[in-house]
């Protein structure tokens, strides 16, 4: 690959003419979008989740990618990108920023063109490169934006704008096949592949400004911390939460489960009965625990309790 320097261009407002919404990939066991609207995303290989202890202060299930695994979202059915305007959003991970490693894909993994990692710089290749801004084994918060009307794209890690294009090609769009493909490389290189994991992606069809950005990175932590329930598997309650030195299960099947620390150490593990069940929480340290269950159909939910 060849790198390209870029002149910054002026950042522009321009409001969409349609619904402003966000599908919001958060890797809680599934690869469903959060608000159950957008298509669920699609592995290029067997999904694996780990909890990991992100920088944001708490652990989570991430999505973790080997060499050659990548995530794919099929708009062709949705038409959601179709105007030409977007934001996507990723807190993600990579094991090493050495080499080359694609971010973003947008023509079905037939073109060399794409969002990259140039070893620890952000590429619009073959456009645009930064500064080295990112390094290996740290999860960062990573954001691009591009508005149809003006063409005009916008590069941020954390809450800084780290570089900007103007696509008059319309290459950072994406193809007739209406699909955008994440962490995997294309057909014509083949070789730019990492492992690393994603915690979170979010695929808006509008331009987010940067101070949307700003308070996107600010509030992370609120986005990604996990919810007491659960909307796809609703049938568990939990109470009282905080509790002291029992919580009560309520659950309508029988489940398997593991209580969990923030760095992802199991505490205590065991089967809840169908109905109601009390968990012993008095030999555990007060803080927050993560409390995974497993239900026989193959379900699963990630439940926080707090211990007072």
């Amino acid at each position: 690959m060849k790198k390209f320097l870029l002149l910054p261009v002026l950042l522009l407002s321009v409001s969409a003419a349609f619904a402003q919404t966000t599908y919001k990939y958060h890797f809680n066991n599934n690869l469903h979008d959060a608000g159950g609207a957008g298509p669920d995303l699609i592995a290029s290989c067997t999904a694996a989740y780990n909890i990991e202890a992100l920088p944001i202060g708490f652990s989570k299930n991430v999505f973790q990618f080997d060499k050659g695994c990548g995530l794919t979202f099929d708009d062709a059915a949705g038409g959601f990108l179709a105007s030409g305007s977007y934001t996507i959003e990723m807190y993600v991970k990579l094991d090493t920023v050495q080499g080359y490693t694609k971010f973003i894909d947008y023509d079905a993994r037939t073109s060399d063109k794409g969002f990259y990692n140039q070893s620890g710089k952000i590429a619009l290749y073959p456009h645009f490169t930064s500064d080295s801004i990112i390094s290996g084994g740290t999860y960062f918060y990573l954001g691009l934006t591009r508005y149809a009307t003006t063409k005009n794209m916008y590069i941020y890690v954390g809450n800084h704008t780290v570089g900007s294009y103007t696509d008059t090609g319309n290459e950072y769009v994406y193809d007739t096949h209406k699909t955008l493909v994440f962490f995997i490389d294309d057909s014509i290189t083949r070789h730019e592949d990492v492992t690393g994991a994603v915690a979170m992606l979010h695929i808006s069809n509008y331009a987010m400004d940067s101070l949307a950005i700003e308070n996107n990175y600010s509030n992370l932590s609120g986005t990604l911390t996990v919810p007491n329930t659960i909307a796809r598997n609703g049938d568990i309650s939990i109470y009282p939460n905080p509790a002291a030195e029992f919580t009560n299960i309520t659950i309508s099947a029988p489940a398997a489960y593991v209580l969990r620390d923030l760095t992802g150490k199991a505490i205590q593990n065991g089967i809840f009965l169908s109905g109601s069940n009390k968990l012993d929480l008095s030999r555990i340290s007060a803080g927050m625990y993560l409390l995974h269950v497993s239900g026989s159909d193959g379900s699963t939910g990630v439940y926080k309790i707090v211990r007072e």
